[in-house]
């Protein structure tokens, strides 16, 4: 079962976001008008909320999801209370622990979801975790394996294309949590971009 998580933000997501420029791109861009504004970034149970003060110190619009709301009071007491943003669609997305976190029957649901949140030309960061973790253990959190990801968003409904993998690495460096008890690091970082014409851009 959960266990509390650290109050500092992921070292391989840090490390995605400066080494991976690019391929997620800037956080500050043109729209259609030439208008430069911030692409948003999406964080679904996003827990403590660390990892999403780290985004939006990179520059993005971070938009959080997260049911236990004094889980995320205790990251943001020191810069005080945001507001609840509702959107459509998104350029960036980060998946930290909202996959592992449900049961894996509704993970079909959630791969159509991300994949009807992820802009045209946005992209979907992964981070996969627990993969280590033993498949016959009761979650959350859930066992996870790389091809659990792959499996789910190339076929997130009939309707609607998945996103195409463009990278896939071990982290130079995870929570300690992410490592087995040999001290390897098990998490895996993704990258997924969305390419489809038919989706309407936004920012």
């Amino acid at each position: 079962m959960w266990k509390d998580g650290p109050r500092f933000p992921n070292p391989a997501l840090e490390d995605t976001l400066i080494h991976r420029h690019s391929i997620i791109g800037d956080p500050i861009v043109e729209d259609a008008q030439a208008n430069r504004c911030r692409r948003k970034a999406l964080v679904p149970g996003c827990g403590r909320g660390v990892d999403v003060l780290l985004i939006a110190s990179f520059g993005y619009n971070a938009y959080v999801e997260e049911a236990r709301t004094s889980d995320l009071y205790l990251s943001n007491q020191a810069v005080g209370r945001g507001s609840i943003t509702f959107v459509q669609a998104m350029r960036s997305s980060l998946d930290r622990q909202f996959f592992c976190a449900l049961s894996p029957s509704l993970r079909p649901e959630w791969a159509l979801r991300q994949t009807q949140l992820l802009a045209s030309n946005g992209h979907l960061i992964c981070l996969e975790y627990p993969r280590h973790r033993d498949a016959s253990e009761m979650g959350p959190p859930w066992a996870v394996s790389s091809e659990d990801y792959r499996e789910h968003l190339t076929h997130a409904g009939e309707k609607n294309s998945g996103p195409q993998q463009q990278i896939r690495m071990v982290p130079d460096r995870t929570h300690e949590n992410g490592r087995d008890a040999n001290g390897i690091v098990q998490d895996r970082v993704a990258i997924w971009h969305r390419c489809d014409e038919g989706h309407r851009k936004r920012y």
